[in-house]
């Protein structure tokens, strides 16, 4: 009888220990720099508010945070969230299907935009979105239409009214979102207002996507960040704005509250980037932010669907969210755009 007592418990406590496993007590997220400072003050404030585990918060750049994201699961420790400066990439969601990762949430919770940097002090310039892509494109057309090197070196080379200063532009490494967003709002853009090109378009479709998505290749006018020198880091990315006068950094209007005693922003199309203009979407290069989850884990990890709608709650993402004080811009409605499920 004691044995068989001894059985039935010992089954009992290897049952209760598999449902204990199976329901994960903290949420992981990866993704965006640009998000991750708001991802840590949602974090923080949802384990006050609700008497959770801290969600675990890691800021990997989104392209790699979407990689680990929608990569093999071996285990439930693989990423519930991922953090987005950009829409996800349909490449993506090909392979989160491919790896039984989905049906995914995309959630939209305020907007940031992106900025042209400078060091503190700087005249102001506006420049237009051609202008940008003419600075930074390997290609350009001359004033016959035919395509050639790019042999702008100077503002004013480009346009007599800007400035008589050195094209430098710095932008995040290629896996930051930034960088992703950036070449579709400003390049994609600047490509679309140029005659020449539109006519090119017109005959050679895939040509066309080229020539507008291809950065210039002398380093001394577009510098990449690698994770050998520049990383992740803002801070590094802005010591080197302010180490070289007239270079212009890419990055989130975000940082704009945190760098503001080193760093301010050029005006794109007549429109400076500001919390109204951004809102507006009359900034030309204002973008949403989102997150996005595994639908899958709202019934394994204790706490994750709260977690989501948190990102969306008025103490949050309103205009009177805490994330106002951290450089969110909110959406310019009363109504948060709904959660979509992808997959």
């Amino acid at each position: 009888m004691v044995n068989t007592n001894y059985k039935i418990l010992l089954i009992l406590f290897c049952l209760l220990a598999g449902n204990a496993a199976a329901k994960r007590l903290q949420i992981r997220s990866v993704g965006s720099t640009t998000v991750y400072p708001f991802s840590v003050e949602v974090a923080k404030n949802f384990s006050k508010n609700f008497n959770k585990i801290e969600p675990f918060v890691e800021g990997t750049g989104t392209g790699q945070g979407m990689a680990v994201f929608c990569g093999p699961a071996k285990h439930n420790f693989s990423p519930d969230i991922v953090g987005a400066s950009r829409k996800i990439k349909e490449s993506e969601i090909t392979l989160c299907q491919k790896n039984g990762v989905g049906p995914i949430l995309e959630v939209p919770f305020g907007y940031d935009g992106i900025i042209l940097s400078v060091k503190k002090g700087t005249k102001n310039f506006n420049i237009t979105l051609e202008e940008l892509f003419l600075a930074m494109a390997k290609q350009v057309p001359n004033k016959y239409g035919k395509l050639i090197k790019n042999p702008y070196k100077k503002w004013r080379d480009i346009n007599p009214k800007l400035p008589n200063i050195k094209i430098q532009l710095l932008l995040p490494q290629v896996k930051n979102g930034t960088y992703g967003s950036f070449l579709e709002l400003a390049m994609d853009k600047g490509c679309a207002t140029n005659k020449w090109i539109q006519k090119i378009k017109e005959s050679n479709p895939h040509r066309y996507e080229k020539i507008c998505n291809t950065y210039r290749q002398d380093s001394d006018h577009v510098i990449i960040a690698t994770k050998y020198d520049l990383g992740d880091s803002h801070d590094l990315f802005v010591q080197k704005i302010n180490d070289n006068p007239g270079m212009l950094g890419i990055m989130g209007y975000s940082f704009i509250k945190k760098f503001k005693d080193k760093i301010q922003a050029i005006t794109i199309g007549g429109v400076a980037p500001s919390f109204d203009s951004i809102a507006s979407q009359d900034y030309l290069l204002s973008r949403p932010l989102y997150i996005y989850a595994r639908k899958d884990r709202l019934r394994m990890v204790d706490g994750l669907q709260k977690f989501i709608d948190f990102y969306q709650s008025s103490e949050i993402s309103s205009n009177k969210g805490i994330l106002i004080n951290q450089g969110l811009v909110p959406f310019n409605s009363e109504i948060m755009p709904n959660i979509q499920t992808i997959g």
